[in-house]
């Protein structure tokens, strides 16, 4: 079962985004799916490792396509603080699970809604506004 799915709701409307939040959700699944079974530790941390990389190239492509776009100084500067703290976030994360015996499923399934689910829904949905001009 998925941890989190793909809907129109996510959709913002700039294929390359649009794709890579896709991308984003796949690996999140993957990840979740990896804790919940009980995998070991090292399958969850490659994992991780991944989605902190591609969040790390998908964070610096919609900074890029923002600007394009004519998404406001102003409010790009705010959404790449944003994108720093969630890559802070997922590293302290990594430390978390690299660091411990024991894994608090329910804190990471927290996270990992908070960023993915949220953050697409209140912050990358900004961009609808200038999409449509």
């Amino acid at each position: 079962m998925e941890f989190v799915t793909w809907c129109g709701l996510f959709k913002i409307g700039h294929p390359v985004i649009d794709q890579q939040h896709r991308e984003l959700f796949r690996i999140v699944n993957e990840f979740h799916d990896q804790l919940t079974r009980g995998q070991p530790s090292r399958v969850a941390i490659d994992t991780l490792n991944g989605l902190i990389k591609f969040a790390q190239e998908h964070f610096a492509d919609e900074e890029v396509i923002s600007k394009e776009f004519g998404y406001p100084e102003e409010q790009q500067d705010r959404h790449r603080h944003i994108h720093e703290k969630l890559i802070y976030d997922i590293f302290d994360l990594h430390k978390e699970i690299s660091g411990s015996e024991s894994i608090d499923l329910k804190n990471i399934s927290n996270f990992l809604n908070q960023w993915i689910i949220l953050h697409i829904l209140i912050e990358d949905n900004q961009y609808k506004a200038f999409l449509d001009h």
